[in-house]
């Protein structure tokens, strides 16, 4: 029993170190964001987020990952906020 119990802690304690991709929390979205939803149903397997960051300085706007590996999606969740750097730009 104490093995599993190590296990499992040191599972908690890389997946705190490495879940949020790199990134930071955030607590509160900006006003002129887009969410992003998909389509379908299932389980975000991967983010490439070297190319969501390359793609994301091309157009100008910072991207909020909401919904990391692992996560359940469906339409009603939001994946992602898009947000233009500068306040005039709108994505739609």
């Amino acid at each position: 029993m104490e093995i599993e119990r190590f296990a499992t802690r040191e599972a908690f304690r890389h997946f705190h170190r490495t879940a949020p991709l790199g990134g930071r929390p955030v607590i509160n979205y900006p006003e002129n964001g887009v969410d992003l939803y998909s389509d379908e149903l299932g389980f975000i397997q991967h983010i490439d987020t070297g190319r969501l960051e390359e793609w994301a300085k091309g157009n100008d706007v910072v991207v909020y990952v909401k919904s990391l590996p692992g996560a359940f999606i469906h339409p009603q969740r939001s994946l992602a906020t898009i947000a233009s750097r500068t306040e005039k730009k709108c994505w739609t």
